[in-house]
């Protein structure tokens, strides 16, 4: 209903933001999204602290030819708080302390995901 085809400009502006979250040292993008629209880029998933959210909106603000950043993303459980919930074992060798919905080893490097889509979602 609201699809649009995405532009160059918007296509070169999702790939410099993504490649440079990617390669920030402050910010963990394993499960941040970005999406470009008329040069508004929109940061969508989970990170680790409110300073990475900071950091990840202030690098891709940092971009030429982008126009605004929406940050709608929430943070990241990690071990300890779900231990202090209850949620998890509690002991440090259980091997279930890992961060609920987080697949992977925290210790490999991040991949950042690049959203390609033809359609545009309205909320």
């Amino acid at each position: 209903m609201f699809g649009h085809e995405e532009s160059q400009d918007d296509a070169r502006i999702r790939h410099e933001v993504t490649q440079r979250l990617t390669d920030d040292e402050y910010v963990d993008a394993q499960d941040l999204e970005v999406t470009v629209h008329h040069a508004a880029v929109t940061l969508t998933g989970t990170v680790g602290s409110v300073e990475q959210g900071h950091r990840a909106a202030e690098v891709a603000a940092k971009v030429p030819g982008v126009a605004q950043v929406i940050d709608r993303f929430g943070l990241r459980r990690t071990a300890q708080a779900a231990q202090v919930m209850g949620e998890i074992g509690s002991s440090p060798a259980d091997p279930d302390t890992r961060t609920p919905g987080v697949v992977g080893d925290m210790n490999e490097p991040a991949t950042l995901k690049e959203a390609h889509t033809n359609s545009l979602t309205r909320r």
